[in-house]
């Protein structure tokens, strides 16, 4: 069995965040590898992104907003995250079935939403 001791575990657990040094890779790149950014407050995916990307210009993530390519979307948790839009479908088909299991169904239909 390997041991692990906790300085190995946090740089670890850095490293698979992308948090372990800046690298140059696009914005659509850096979130699908962390598969989603908190996003709830305004500033917060921006920030996320500054410590993941070497020479982050807010202007990328603010374009790839524009076009679609990233999107800010209540997934997990019904806060607020940004993700790639292509993992838009199976993230929502995923969590479907967690907030009907919830109750969370209930709550929007009191509130005359859907799930869709």
């Amino acid at each position: 069995m390997t041991s692990w001791t906790r300085e190995a575990l946090t740089h670890e657990t850095m490293v698979r965040q992308g948090l372990s040094s800046r690298r140059p890779v696009g914005v659509t790149d850096a979130v699908r590898s962390v598969l989603a950014l908190q996003a709830q407050e305004p500033a917060a995916p921006y920030l996320a992104l500054w410590n993941r990307i070497d020479d982050f210009d807010p202007s990328d993530l603010d374009r790839a907003l524009a076009d679609g390519a990233i999107v800010k979307a209540s997934l997990f948790r019904f806060t607020l995250h940004a993700v790639d839009a292509n993992d838009i479908p199976w993230a929502r088909a995923a969590m479907q079935s967690r907030a009907r299991d919830a109750g969370y169904h209930g709550i929007l239909d009191d509130a005359g939403l859907t799930a869709e």
